[in-house]
């Protein structure tokens, strides 16, 4: 059989017997427990996130206003998928908190078996190899709309270790999720903390004061086009994919206050790249915000990032150094009161999205250029904590996906 590169050992010292490939048909345990639905009751309904992030609720809603009524109770322990989102990884354990909660057949139901723990099962498919056969067992032309095919994935073959050793797997990396969830309470904290500093400084609660102790002048308000050079967007053009080229980026490559330039990004010639910047280029400092789809983040030009390209979903703007700070634009466009303007002034269409003349017309505080650095010095110091308490966040993150490599087969 083929081992895994970390296998655990009994108490007592010695070796745990050799994992068994079974059918998945073998190993699981389907629960079915139908609710009939009473109109003036309520009941919590469960939703499943992406990406392995687990099962939330969906509320608390009456039955008279669930209009499908085949509903099926679940226990806390249960592993539950998606049948139309497991390609995504949308499955998860239910918690003691959600206990009792219900789903539509939209779901799997499955409990613990006489040789598979939930808790492993669910750990298991974090991994590349699961998420393999999900994909391989669902079908769709669009793969946000693959429908889950449960008999074929039955009959797909998993390895299995002994429900002693499954325990000790879970029991480890229960301890890594708990170090992961306490860091990314602190990474939340920390947010929030950053926030409040914003509201303070942007409300003028709290104001800087010069070197001398004298008081700045006051704050004038100013549209992002009276303290800009000029505001533009991506290419709207088609443009052919090379094997070797400039990258060609879209908004949802700006997160995290960065641009993210990914391996396989698609890239174009030469020829199409010098077409898009024609008339100017990207500048170090020049404020990129995201403007199609997921709204208003942000990030600067960088050395990295200044040879890319972008798509039509982002946003150009270049500070009139006169008087506005790069940074600073930035910081404000990040601020509460200018995302909730993007938020109202956003089209109506099919994808969301804000014009650059509405955009361009947004008024934002505009304080004198020292009192800018101050604000933009002050915000950076926070990122920079945030900074490294992700990275750290990260590198637990790494460490429990390298372990689910090595552990599982």
């Amino acid at each position: 059989m083929i081992e895994p590169k970390l296998r655990f050992k009994t108490d007592d010292g010695s070796d745990f017997p050799e994992w068994n490939e079974i059918k998945i048909s073998d190993a699981i345990t389907e629960s079915k427990r139908p609710i009939h639905m009473k109109d003036d009751d309520q009941y919590q309904l469960l939703t499943v996130k992406r990406r392995n992030e687990g099962i939330v609720s969906r509320g608390l809603f009456c039955g008279k206003n669930i209009l499908v009524k085949n509903y099926y109770q679940v226990k806390q322990g249960d592993y539950i998928i998606s049948k139309r989102q497991i390609v995504h990884g949308a499955n998860g354990i239910v918690s003691a908190e959600l206990d009792g909660a219900i789903v539509s057949n939209e779901y799997m139901v499955l409990s613990n078996s006489d040789v598979l723990l939930m808790d492993y099962l669910a750990l298991y498919s974090m991994t590349k190899k699961m998420y393999h056969k999900f994909y391989i067992s669902s079908y769709g032309v669009d793969i946000e709309k693959m429908f889950f095919n449960i008999d074929d994935w039955k009959k797909k073959t998993i390895y299995v270790p002994c429900l002693e050793e499954q325990k000790k797997i879970v029991m480890f990396l229960h301890t890594i999720d708990v170090v992961i969830d306490k860091q990314k309470a602190i990474v939340a904290l920390w947010e929030k903390r950053k926030k409040g500093v914003m509201q303070k400084l942007f409300s003028q609660e709290i104001r800087f004061k010069a070197n001398d102790g004298s008081q700045f002048p006051e704050w004038e308000e100013k549209k992002i086009s009276e303290c800009t050079k000029f505001v533009k967007d991506g290419t709207h053009g088609t443009h052919k994919n090379v094997s070797n080229g400039h990258p060609l980026l879209s908004a949802k490559d700006i997160f995290d206050n960065v641009v993210h330039i990914p391996n396989d990004s698609r890239l174009i010639s030469d020829e199409d790249y010098n077409k898009i910047f024609s008339k100017y280029n990207l500048q170090v400092g020049d404020v990129l915000i995201t403007i199609v789809g997921t709204l208003g983040r942000t990030a600067l030009v960088t050395d990295v990032c200044k040879h890319v390209a972008f798509q039509r979903s982002v946003g150009i703007m270049r500070p009139d150094k006169n008087i506005i700070d790069s940074s600073y634009l930035k910081t404000v466009c990040d601020v509460a009161y200018f995302q909730n303007q993007l938020e109202i002034k956003k089209n109506k269409g099919a994808q969301a999205g804000v014009y650059l003349g509405t955009l361009s017309d947004i008024a934002i505080p505009v304080p004198c250029l020292v009192e800018q650095k101050k604000i933009a010095d002050c915000l950076s110091a926070l990122d920079d904590v945030i900074d490294n308490y992700k990275e750290t966040l990260n590198a637990w993150k790494e460490l429990k996906k390298g372990l689910l490599q090595q552990m599982f087969v």
